[in-house]
């Protein structure tokens, strides 16, 4: 996307020129064959699975790929395997990576009394510093607490490399849960239809404005 594009301060558009490029990016990518026939069928441990078989070339996946590549793949191809983000187009920088929370609890504001007791204990026993020391430790993961001094010698060379890379980038917030739902229902089932050649770019961007413009 072009740099003038300010999604976060809310003045562009989604019809804008630099989505649009974008778009026409993923739909060519699809129409050139980049990606296997299945592709947009097929979940990312299936893909992930793909890729252990010496099927695929390459997968796009988040860090929790990693741990399914390695259950997959024998040794031959963990060794050839690397980590990297998306490369730059046009005017664009390859140098960040979305991140941020992508799942929650939710409490039911009705519990009073000892349920809500339990409830909020549960949440403390999964969201809290001790769950978040267990990600780390067992699986280099970041969960909500700051953990400190990870001896980091039991983790895959895979994992290693995800952190290292990590080091190296800016983090970006992860738009699905910054744009209302209506919103990305309209992204992601137009999106399957502009990599099935059955939309264009334009159309779809169009038809995402107008969700967003309803609110």
């Amino acid at each position: 996307m072009d740099p003038e594009y300010h999604c976060q301060g809310r003045n562009g558009k989604i019809t804008d020129d630099s989505f649009v490029k974008a778009l026409e990016l993923m739909q060519r990518m699809a129409t050139e064959k980049l990606f296997n026939p299945d592709f947009n069928t097929i979940s990312d441990t299936q893909a992930a699975e793909y890729y252990a078989q010496g099927k695929a070339a390459a997968t796009v996946s988040g860090h929790w790929g990693i741990a399914a590549i390695s259950s997959f793949a024998d040794d031959t191809i963990l060794g050839q395997t690397k980590v990297a983000i998306l490369p730059a187009v046009d005017r664009g920088k390859a140098d960040s990576i979305s991140g941020g929370c992508g799942w929650y609890f939710a409490v039911n504001k009705n519990l009073t009394g000892e349920k809500l007791d339990l409830a909020m204990d549960f949440l403390l026993k999964t969201t809290g510093y001790e769950m978040a020391e267990y990600a780390t430790q067992t699986y280099g993961l970041i969960g909500a607490g700051i953990v400190e001094d990870v001896d980091t010698t039991a983790f895959s060379q895979l994992t290693l490399d995800f952190i290292a890379l990590m080091n190296t980038v800016d983090l970006t917030p992860t738009y699905d849960l910054q744009m209302d739902g209506a919103v990305i229902e309209a992204m992601n089932t137009g999106m399957q239809d502009l990599l099935n050649g059955t939309k264009t770019p334009e159309d779809l961007a169009a038809e995402i404005q107008a969700e967003q413009d309803k609110l």
